[in-house]
């Protein structure tokens, strides 16, 4: 999603914005706003990196989370790995 809202921002906001019949904001401001929400993408992308490796990449999908929870005779895998049993995502295939 962050990355549909960067690409809507840099192409049809840019052209719209500083149009004097589009919304007639500054060049200067809309370049802030570029500038601002790269920097925003850039964290966010670091900050799943690294939750993705602490936590595990699996983990960070809520609905493969939530699929996994429904189905009987399957429990998440995290459970496993907290209960020291190796079998890490073998019950997700």
């Amino acid at each position: 999603m962050m990355f549909a809202l960067v690409y809507t921002n840099t192409t049809y906001l840019t052209n719209y914005g500083t149009s004097p019949t589009g919304a007639a904001v500054s060049r200067t401001l809309m370049l802030s706003l570029g500038i601002v929400v790269g920097a925003a993408m850039a964290l966010a992308v670091v900050v799943s990196a690294i939750s993705s490796d602490w936590f595990g990449r699996r983990s960070q999908l809520p609905l493969h989370r939530r699929r996994c929870e429904l189905q009987p005779g399957r429990h998440p895998w995290w459970r496993d790995a907290a209960a020291g049993s190796g079998t890490t995502g073998s019950n997700l295939r």
